[in-house]
């Protein structure tokens, strides 16, 4: 049905539902999502965000935004007067615009379908696709299976209402309406506690809009709600753009992670388990920090270059005007070894690997080591190939990532295949790991992603093979789930830390740190120039050893080459100064490679006097400690050999 637009500022009609056969309350409404590890904040942002992604047009990247501001007083007014002055009798939206002083919080996406299809939720045309009438009225409708969306139970939009105070949005909305035409809708809707009024039961929701004859409540649309929602959101359309704004009122902030949670006199404040009013400046700063933290927890797939593009699949902006970069989120923790660990695991699903593979990258001044696994299950005779989980580890250099805490390292990550969000990160705290980083990955196979998506909540915040109601979906997610928690054992068993370096042998500080940047395959020489394998070295007594490798580990480095860091000490027992050599090769998959002369640089770091070439000779007296640099380009993974020569004497 199409509306004639209106001109001045009406305010909007309200239609407040009453209580009817099997009608939930508005507040029921609110725990429709269970019980949930997640912040009101998290919950929000990853809801949203997933439904950017599920809207996304065809070949374009979606970009998604949220920020969160003291409203000015004009836009309030705005509130107050045009869009929510007709109030119910009880209302949370009633106390928040009470406020003198109150906050918004604008989620918005571009690039995206809009919430398209009928307006009038009774029309015989509503089905799976109106996305209108699928968010503004109804709850629980859920997408058609195999579509690559992430939801499956149509609850995650209450997610909107139980993040503000008000329990109140606005939502604005450019799309196609039926005659291929481009349209502004705009409608408010409360989530409120239900009453009764005149002797007559109503449920607490409630929406705004306009009451033709022949329906209960529209929202307006074309020059109307452009205007008005120009007046109310920061975030306006340009010329041809389409996707949907939400405005929340009064948002609520975490309390987990303010510094001060006392009770500051808010009489809102005991209404909200786990989260407060954002009623100052240090809170509204605090929420702002959560949006971008939960961003960047759960959508860092969405801003990890695809292969074949080398672009993010979607864009970000949760800092407002001051967030210029689209493919970074500003202030987030870095989840930049996860990103190259999801990389390899797309290009193994993507060639359909039936083995494992493996890659090495240089990330945050180190190298990363990751392995893809199939992951498959015995099913009717037959090996069905599920999922691949990536597993990767590197050598614990930096300190702990600002803000990420165990988000950003040592966990397991589980998503979904065509959806690629985050479904829950498992921390592994009882596998001893001291001297590693490490980070994994699951994703099932397409035709297996249906099987993961019916074992999770209706807050999708993890797999619980309970949750399944069939049962080939139960047995195949716990049965993955063993296997994929055995092969995490084992790998990051196998590569325990490593004793303390400090005076050992080459020998041995060659076996504990192989498979590690620079993995020095240490091998040693009598002086007679005899080199000997460091795999074999264990025979060779220690005590008759001159040369001791003290640590190995990357620094920084400069115009494209990483430096590593390499501490050698000549024994104190050597009768004179010692000849020695230090050998650089690079390291593949396949093996080993000679380096290009032009391509190596060492030095020391007493002498400075820096050499090209893969090999360089050094003398050391005895009782010295030598520090020399390595400078290769960067991402190359290498290997080090260090070989004793002869003892030099005065005769």
């Amino acid at each position: 049905m199409m509306l004639e637009a209106r001109s001045g500022a009406e305010p909007l009609e309200r239609y407040s539902k009453p209580h009817g056969h099997g009608d939930v309350s508005g507040k029921g409404l609110g725990r429709l999502m269970g019980a949930t590890k997640l912040t009101v904040v998290e919950l929000l942002v990853r809801e949203t965000i997933q439904n950017t992604w599920d809207a996304r047009l065809e070949g374009r990247r979606p970009e998604y935004g949220a920020y969160a501001r003291f409203i000015p007083e004009p836009r309030a007014r705005v509130l107050r007067e045009e869009v929510f002055k007709d109030l119910p009798p009880v209302s949370p939206l009633a106390d928040s615009l009470r406020h003198a002083n109150f906050a918004t919080l604008e989620v918005y996406d571009r690039g995206t379908l809009g919430l398209d299809g009928p307006l009038d939720p009774r029309s015989a045309d509503v089905d799976h696709t109106s996305n209108f009438v699928k968010l503004v009225y109804d709850i629980g409708s859920t997408k058609v299976s195999g579509s690559g969306s992430g939801g499956t139970y149509g609850f995650g939009k209450t997610a909107a209402f139980t993040a503000g105070a008000s329990r109140s949005v606005v939502y604005w909305t450019v799309c196609r309406n039926p005659e291929g035409a481009l349209e502004h809708r705009l409608i408010g809707v409360c989530h409120g506690d239900e009453y009764s009024d005149e002797g007559q039961r109503f449920t607490g929701v409630h929406w705004w809009g306009r009451s033709p004859a022949d329906s209960e409540l529209l929202p307006l649309v074309g020059e109307e709600a452009k205007a008005l929602g120009e007046r109310l959101f920061t975030r306006r359309f340009q010329e041809g753009e389409t996707g949907t704004s939400i405005m929340i009122i009064d948002p609520l902030v975490a309390k987990a992670a303010l510094e001060d949670t006392e009770d500051s006199g808010d009489s809102h404040e005991t209404r909200f388990e786990g989260a407060q009013r954002v009623s100052d400046r240090s809170s509204l700063t605090e929420l702002r920090r959560q949006i971008a933290t939960a961003a960047a927890k759960f959508a860092w797939p969405k801003l990890t270059p695809l292969p074949d593009t080398g672009e993010p699949p979607m864009r970000f902006h949760v800092g407002g005007d001051d967030d210029p970069d689209p493919d970074v989120i500003a202030g987030a923790p870095d989840f930049e070894p996860y990103k190259h660990t999801l990389n390899a695991l797309r290009d193994h699903q993507t060639r359909g690997a039936t083995h494992v593979t493996e890659m090495t990258v240089q990330v945050e001044g180190g190298l990363l080591q990751i392995e893809c696994h199939p992951i498959r299950r015995n099913g009717q005779g037959k090996r069905l190939h599920v999922g691949d989980l990536a597993m990767a580890r590197q050598h614990r250099l930096v300190s702990a990532l600002p803000d990420g805490g165990s988000l950003a390292t040592d966990a397991l990550c589980n998503m979904r295949h065509d959806a690629e969000l985050v479904v829950e990160y498992v921390q592994r705290q009882e596998i001893e790991a001291d001297a590693w980083n490490w980070y994994a990955v699951f994703k099932p196979r397409p035709e297996f992603d249906a099987h993961f998506a019916a074992a999770e909540p209706p807050a999708h915040d993890s797999w619980t093979p309970g949750h399944a109601t069939d049962q080939e979906a139960s047995t195949t997610v716990q049965r993955t789930q063993r296997t994929v928690d055995t092969k995490l054992k084992s790998f990051l068993r196998q590569r325990r830390a490593a004793p303390k370096a400090d005076g050992r042998s080459t020998r041995r500080v060659a076996e504990d740190l192989r498979g590690f940047v620079p993995a020095p395959d240490i091998a040693e020489e009598s002086t007679s120039g005899r080199r000997t394998s460091s795999r074999s070295s264990k025979r060779a007594s220690e005590s008759s050893e001159l040369v001791t490798l003290m640590s190995a580990h990357p620094v920084e480095g400069a115009q494209g080459r990483q430096t590593f860091e390499v501490q050698l000490r000549v024994g104190p027992q050597a009768s004179g100064p010692v000849e020695l050599a230090l050998d650089v090769r690079a390291r593949s998959a396949g093996g080993y490679e000679d380096l290009e002369a032009q391509d190596v640089q060492i030095w020391t770091s007493d002498s400075g006097d820096v050499e090209d070439g893969a090999r360089r000779g050094f003398v050391g007296d005895p009782g010295e400690q030598m520090t020399i640099k390595v400078a290769v380009p960067r991402g190359t993974a290498i290997d080090l050999n260090v070989t004793e020569g002869k003892v030099l004497t005065d005769a």
